[in-house]
């Protein structure tokens, strides 16, 4: 393309495009136009969340103070937050996925967040496949997220109860 940049944006362009190259061109593009000088304003400038947006849905789903997760009014926020800020929901849907996977079921990688035993985890990834492939088909971006947080709600709860109740035997 002849568009003189930065060596340093290089890698993060060709991890952002992920192989296409259509993708990686316009990334290229964008970059030169909107006078990006780093990795950070060239994931912004490719409508990517900041990791503090993941992290926050991600603490409304699984978080352990009990004040401000697990309720369907803190999903519903962090989802909002999400789509209102015009965030990649595909991106969003990746992320989690990739930390619902990291989590212990033993032991959580965070003291402030309660990790899926390996039951929980595979009917959320699931979910979370599903809700890709709509998107896919065009599916409403709000309506799938809404729907894999609720199922990840789901599966926490219930095993929260089956904690409860082997506690009590």
């Amino acid at each position: 393309e002849g568009i003189p940049t930065a060596t340093r944006l290089l890698d993060p362009i060709l991890d952002l495009s992920k192989g296409d190259m259509r993708r990686a061109v316009t990334l290229l593009q964008s970059a030169h136009l909107a006078q990006v000088k780093d990795a950070k304003e060239l994931a912004e400038l490719a409508g990517l969340p900041p990791p503090a947006v993941v992290d926050d849905l991600y603490k409304s789903l699984f978080g352990v103070d009990v004040a401000s997760v697990c309720s369907f009014d803190g999903m519903r926020k962090a989802v909002q937050e999400v789509c209102w800020n015009g965030y990649s929901v595909p991106f969003v849907l990746q992320e989690l996925t990739n930390k619902v996977c990291d989590s212990s079921s033993s032991t959580a990688n965070n003291d402030d967040v309660i990790a899926l035993s390996d039951l929980g985890k595979a009917q959320l990834v699931i979910r979370i496949a599903e809700a890709e492939k709509n998107l896919q088909d065009g599916a409403d971006e709000y309506l799938q997220l809404m729907t894999v947080c609720s199922v990840a709600l789901q599966c926490r709860r219930r095993e929260e109860l089956q904690q409860k109740q082997a506690s009590n035997q």
